[in-house]
């Protein structure tokens, strides 16, 4: 058995998955590819099921569309919607040498394990599909290229395997959406104006401002339910930038030199800092014990009642209820002035880049599997699996997005992508860009867009003036001695970090106690957090 399969195996035993994970199905056949029984032509396709998707084959405008523009039917075999069991489940699959779908989509895959797949049989080499039937793809990757030349390279480039330069799999990569912010803050302006304050721009603002949200009957209702602040890992590590530029799966770049903020003061003191506001309670303790984003919802957006909430973290669209006004009371916040001498950072993801797009080697026609990846790099496709139906959900319009450039895309139902009939509630692949998969920001239809439409366009605003650090190390290709070094200490040792973050904030650990703090970092570094930092180091050498 080969080693990646061998790894996944180890990890579905430890995790009693078993019995479950390999139990994917379709509405119709499960793998294969075949004539329907009016003729067409059928491929059956391997995607993470959605629970938000009532139905993919009945009444679903994405799969509509899909099989319309391809003249195909399609058929689904189903993997979990989590990465780490989906990935457990294809493992188990090949393991086991059962069938596999036609095509896999949607996906995420590591290039080394994609290209373990590949070597070992059960993805097909794509060299020369993409030359010949993949144009979608390649008039993508040319605009990508002239735009993004760095992550064009890292798409298409050192996506090819080393050993005998095959390319088992097509690329998604995401724009830098206002998604991309992982720490999208929203302050309450109603309850700022109410004060006569200005959303805080330091450290000391912001104690100041949350201070007096907790303190104040500010949403009207004669009752001390405010919360001054809410949220999960976006607001530590709003925090955490302050002080120190902090991205917890990847390490920071000076002058060429790779180094590891965690290990530094400047992060033990941001620690400080977080753990103080929740011992005032202006962090507020519920956001270490809430699980889902519609408990959350409730407070900052209760349907007809005052919001409750002063300042959270997250998309607005998704942390407020679509019945509820709320909205239109929060703007977003700014990066935090730099504090340390280190700090002052606004954390804006670089575009995500995967591979989620496969040929297995049970598909009877690659040539047509081919013709299939390849619609998903059409502008119009990238739009309707992100808005919906065209003319429906969506429309075609010449205008501008948030981000101050072009955009095609005016959008009629905003929650479309989260309705279940119109779309199948994912990015499976493509190239999405400014262009295809933004909205435009004017002539918004309901007061609901018209707001989200708003905050949109400040929180672009922002990006474009936020303080980013000039070198990252992202975008590392590994060789397999490093990629065995990662598989074995990236997950836990990040699981940990983040995990002790939290404790530390909660108070249930004292950033200021030296012996639960060099504690913390003993275990980090028995854990493997120095060896990535090394291999970083020289896959970043290498770029």
């Amino acid at each position: 058995m080969k080693r990646i399969i061998a790894f996944f195996l180890i990890l579905v035993i430890s995790a009693g998955l078993l019995a479950g994970c390999g139990s994917g199905g379709g509405d119709a056949e499960e793998s294969g590819n075949s004539a329907s029984s009016d003729g067409s032509r059928t491929l059956t396709i391997g995607i993470p099921q959605s629970s938000a998707i009532s139905s993919y084959t009945k009444d679903n405008g994405f799969t509509d569309y899909l099989q319309e523009k391809a003249g195909i039917e399609l058929k689904f075999y189903y993997f979990s919607s989590t990465p780490s069991e989906y990935r457990q489940q294809l493992a188990l699959m090949c393991s086991a040498n059962q069938e596999l779908p036609d095509v896999l989509l949607g996906i995420s895959l590591e290039h080394y394990t994609m290209n373990q797949y590949g070597e070992d049989g059960y993805f097909l080499d794509l060299t020369e599909l993409i030359e010949k039937y993949a144009d979608n793809y390649k008039k993508a990757l040319a605009a990508l290229k002239e735009t993004d030349p760095e992550v064009a390279t890292y798409a298409s480039e050192k996506v090819k395997n080393t050993n005998n330069g095959a390319i088992y799999g097509m690329p998604r990569v995401m724009p830098i959406a206002t998604d991309s912010l992982q720490s999208l803050m929203h302050i309450n302006k109603n309850w700022l104006d109410q004060l006569g304050l200005a959303v805080p721009t330091t450290l000391d603002e912001l104690e100041n401002v949350l201070q007096q949200f907790a303190s104040n009957d500010l949403n009207g209702n004669g009752q001390n339910d405010e919360i001054a602040m809410i949220g999960g890992a976006g607001v530590r590590d709003y925090i955490i930038n302050a002080f120190v530029y902090f991205q917890d799966t990847a390490f920071n770049v000076t002058d060429g030199k790779v180094w590891d903020p965690v290990y530094t003061d400047e992060f033990r003191q941001a620690l400080i800092y977080g753990n103080d506001l929740v011992k005032k309670g202006l962090y507020d303790s519920k956001s270490f014990t809430i699980t889902t984003n519609g408990e959350l919802r409730n407070l900052i957006s209760p349907v007809n009642a005052p919001s409750k909430v002063g300042v959270f973290t997250g998309l607005s669209t998704v942390m407020t209820n679509v019945n509820s006004p709320a909205i239109g009371e929060f703007t977003v916040m700014p990066a935090l002035a730099d504090a340390t001498g280190k700090g002052g950072y606004m954390i804006i993801g670089e575009r995500q880049v995967d591979w989620s797009g496969f040929i297995t080697k049970d598909c009877e026609d690659p040539e047509l599997a081919m013709k299939f990846l390849d619609l998903f790099y059409d502008d119009e496709t990238v739009s309707r699996q992100r808005h919906g139906v065209e003319g429906v959900d969506w429309v075609r319009y010449d205008g501008t997005n948030g981000s101050g450039t072009k955009s095609y895309v005016k959008q009629i139902n905003s929650e479309a992508f989260f309705e279940g009939k119109s779309t199948w509630g994912g990015n499976m692949l493509g190239i999405l860009t400014d262009y295809n998969y933004l909205t435009v920001s004017e002539e918004a239809a309901t007061e609901r867009i018209a707001q989200t439409q708003r905050l949109v366009k400040e929180t672009w605003d922002l990006m474009h003036a936020a303080r980013e650090a000039e070198e990252r190390a992202v975008h590392l290709v590994y060789t397999p001695e490093e990629y065995s070094v990662r598989e074995e200490k990236q997950n836990l040792a990040t699981t940990y970090l983040v995990e002790q973050i939290t404790l530390f904030f909660a108070g249930e650990k004292d950033p200021s106690d030296d012996a639960q703090w060099n504690e913390f970092l003993d275990t980090l570094t028995g854990l493997g957090r120095k060896e990535l930092l090394d291999i970083a180091q020289h896959a970043y050498d290498r770029k």
